[in-house]
């Protein structure tokens, strides 16, 4: 007996996907999907062994019979129009389609060499699917970080809706991944990707810190000893942020664009006017852009720039952060400050009874507009220069998302030693 040969047909044998999404589905349908995998392995017009191993451990995962492997040998060397036909009639259209996509990268890459009739092959047959472009891509970047088991990324699309993540839980099983770590690390990857791509951005080395006062001289309380000079001045959430969320969520047919607004699905729900988010639509490529035109101008009035985004837009940015972030609760924006700068919004001091709620910090004699968070839990500003706010005055009419594009606020922190 020789031992390697064993070992070798031993391990073929034990090679499954164990609760691959296909075992459900009739045989019908199990041998089209199948013989749609068929098309591609003979898309080079070579059948190669590799590719029909791969083939087998399907037939294994859906518990076919094993003599199924010849026929469809037989089928990718002399394939019938009517069968094609049925195949394309079964998965148009149809989620599980991502799936087949994926396999049929799966196919094209078992004998390490990647032919352009295989790619030619697998690229018509999902337009022929109408599986979109965008998913298309999806499909492909997951297909590569799984390939060179990249799981912080992969796990990216099964945690942000990109991709069902029941068609492709089988991939995690079999590699010995359990889905709840794998979601709870890509949370953090993606945190930590925004957090780089917001602090390149905002930059915060070039604002210089001073220690905190306020108008009268007075000290702060808690924790917190210094506080930027100047305001933010750049949006945290800006164009390109917009932008590549949209045009993830138009090329997966989640949003329509007419006239210049973003429409949900095919509903008449408004998800965002693309002109207050200074982009553009090209029409005849689908793509969004920033529109070069606009410079943008900040007011002196930051009440005024309060702006108005759509629930779902705003669900979609706090998302980026966690779950548990309220948009219309002020302090909630110490979760999207404290990760990325280490620090938090300026505070308003209680000053004095309540004739006199809220001191503002000092800023180089220019504390006008000025936005800090109240100690009543609301975002508070100072028009006309005015050292404090009497407990009526009006808290603004501003989320979170406003107030952190507003450029209108300063930054606290406990100073480094």
């Amino acid at each position: 007996m020789d031992i390697l040969e064993f070992l070798e047909d031993a391990t073929k044998e034990a090679d499954a996907f164990e609760n691959h999404p296909i075992k459900d589905f009739s045989l019908e349908d199990q041998l089209l999907y199948l013989q749609g995998l068929a098309l591609v392995m003979n898309a080079d017009g070579a059948v190669h062994e590799d590719e029909k191993e791969y083939l087998r451990i399907l037939i294994k995962s859906f518990d076919m019979d094993q003599s199924s492997l010849e026929s469809l040998v037989e089928f990718a060397n002399q394939p019938d129009k009517d069968t094609i036909q049925a195949f394309f009639k079964t998965y148009r259209r149809k989620p599980i389609a991502q799936l087949f996509l994926f396999d049929t990268l799966m196919m094209t890459r078992r004998d390490e060499v990647v032919h352009d009739k295989e790619m030619a092959v697998v690229n018509k047959m999902a337009d022929q699917l109408e599986i979109l472009k965008g998913t298309q891509k999806d499909i492909y970047d997951l297909f590569c970080f799984i390939k060179n088991k990249n799981w912080a990324e992969s796990a990216l699309y099964f945690s942000s809706h990109l991709l069902n993540p029941d068609h492709f839980k089988h991939l995690l099983d079999y590699h010995g991944l359990d889905m709840d770590e794998v979601l709870a690390s890509a949370r953090e990857f993606r945190l930590d990707r925004l957090k780089a791509a917001i602090q390149r951005k905002v930059n915060l080395e070039q604002y210089s810190w001073e220690p905190i006062s306020y108008l009268d001289g007075s000290k702060l309380d808690p924790k917190e000893t210094e506080i930027t000079t100047e305001f933010l001045k750049q949006p945290l959430f800006t164009s390109e942020l917009y932008l590549s969320l949209m045009q993830a969520k138009l090329d997966r047919g989640e949003l329509r664009i007419e006239d210049g607004i973003a429409y949900q699905g095919s509903g008449t729900n408004v998800y965002a006017s693309l002109k207050d988010l200074d982009l553009l639509y090209d029409q005849e490529n689908m793509a969004l852009y920033i529109n070069p035109e606009i410079l943008k101008e900040r007011s002196d009035d930051a009440e005024g720039k309060s702006r108005k985004y759509s629930e779902e837009l705003i669900k979609d940015i706090t998302k980026l952060f966690g779950n548990d972030i309220d948009v219309n609760k002020p302090s909630d924006i110490n979760k999207v400050l404290k990760p990325i700068f280490g620090s938090v919004i300026s505070y308003g001091r209680k000053y004095g009874s309540s004739d006199f709620d809220i001191k503002f910090p000092s800023k180089q004699g220019n504390n006008i507009n000025q936005i800090v968070l109240g100690h009543s839990g609301r975002f508070y500003n100072n028009p006309q220069r005015r050292e404090y706010i009497s407990s009526d005055s009006p808290a603004l009419d501003m989320n979170i998302i406003d107030v952190l594009n507003s450029g209108r606020f300063r930054l606290m922190r406990t100073g480094k030693k």
